[in-house]
């Protein structure tokens, strides 16, 4: 992204995805739409002044057109009012994968769960409970869900999950904060 909140497709530049001038990205998470006409973006806030509080990170998934000259707009959640049900993700949703199947899982991390909408129209389809997810990936010949969750001491699990419409958890691995899985 440039200083102005545009990112650059080819030759050609999208507009202003938000005011940059008030907004900040808190470990942002990418991922391409399946027809690859847009992307959903997690992970943006925005400063405040004068107001309380004085930032705030969004509650929402966003989706904009690629490479249209077009606006992010909310795609799931409220973007200024948190929350863990149907219609709503916690602070600061983290990663999402889609599965193959027209779903866009998204790690809610304050919520400690993976929330599951159509990729289509943002509509809830389900949800499973996972610790402090973080980062998501989706087989979808198998239908497997890997997560990355943020675990004690800085450390980081890939646990893997049969499918996320009854999940069961395959395997897990702990990487230590250093990065030597022997620690």
């Amino acid at each position: 992204l440039s200083l102005k909140g545009t990112a650059p497709w080819g030759s050609d530049v999208t507009p202003a995805l938000l005011d940059l001038s008030r907004a900040y990205f808190n470990r942002p998470f990418v991922c391409v739409a399946s027809d690859g006409r847009s992307a959903f973006i997690s992970g943006t806030g925005q400063v405040r002044p004068g107001q309380k509080p004085d930032n705030i990170r969004h509650s929402c998934i966003w989706r904009v057109a690629l490479p249209a000259k077009e606006k992010m707009l909310p795609f799931f959640g409220k973007m200024e009012e948190p929350g863990g049900d149907e219609t709503h993700l916690s602070v600061n949703p983290r990663g999402m994968a889609l599965d193959g199947k027209g779903n866009l899982l998204i790690a809610d991390c304050a919520s400690n769960r993976v929330v599951v909408v159509s990729e289509q129209d943002g509509k809830f389809v389900g949800q499973f409970p996972v610790e402090k997810p973080d980062g998501l990936a989706v087989d979808p010949a198998s239908g497997a869900v890997y997560v990355t969750r943020l675990a004690a001491g800085n450390a980081v699990e890939l646990v893997k999950f049969s499918g996320w419409k009854e999940p069961k958890e395959m395997a897990k691995f702990r990487v230590p904060p250093d990065g030597d899985p022997q620690n």
